[in-house]
């Protein structure tokens, strides 16, 4: 039982970050996502997928879940490269020019 209610607060607890990443990102117009709601949108997920691990009792079980956590964690180490390098982008881009 301790599992299960384990589950549905870090579940919880993903989506709200998800939520809170999503608001704080820089929303663009256009049909492209930004690295912040990318973030979200994958933390969402990985919050859904907690959900499903209430009702398997495993996080390896089924392979599936297995798959769609490790997408996820992937997912999260893209965007995290990806937050990095604009950081760098935006830092060259400040500095003066001898």
């Amino acid at each position: 039982m301790i599992e299960y209610w384990g589950n549905v607060i870090e579940a919880g607890f993903w989506m709200a970050i998800a939520a809170i990443v999503y608001w704080r990102s820089d929303r663009r117009s256009g049909p492209r996502l930004g690295t912040g709601e990318w973030t979200a949108v994958i933390l969402f997920w990985f919050g859904i997928s907690d959900l499903v691990e209430t009702t398997t009792g495993a996080w390896y079980r089924p392979l599936a879940l297995l798959v769609m956590k490790g997408a996820c964690i992937a997912g999260l180490l893209l965007c995290y490269i990806r937050y990095r390098q604009s950081l760098g982008k935006r830092d060259s881009d400040t500095k003066p020019e001898p």
